[in-house]
């Protein structure tokens, strides 16, 4: 698992292609409900497309993981 700012979540790995694609189980620690996130990484021109899938979700906690996902991809680039 992982641990910033006091938050943690966890998974195992259920799929790795690389450098293509992983595959995850997702929960927040204290969470007793898994969900699953893919990651899908495609060559594009000089870069890279990336494409975040968070899904087995109910809509309430899609529609937080959203803003959530889009939070963290919108800082990326200033990591790169």
């Amino acid at each position: 698992g992982i641990e910033a700012d006091g938050m943690g979540f966890e998974g195992t790995y259920t799929q790795l292609d690389p450098p293509h694609r992983i595959v995850q189980s997702w929960r927040w620690r204290g969470d007793d409900r898994y969900s699953r996130v893919t990651i899908e990484l495609k060559a594009a021109g000089d870069g890279t497309d990336l494409a975040v899938v968070h899904d087995l979700l109910d809509a309430e906690t899609a529609e937080m993981y959203k803003q959530g996902w889009e939070s963290c991809l919108e800082r990326l680039p200033a990591y790169l």
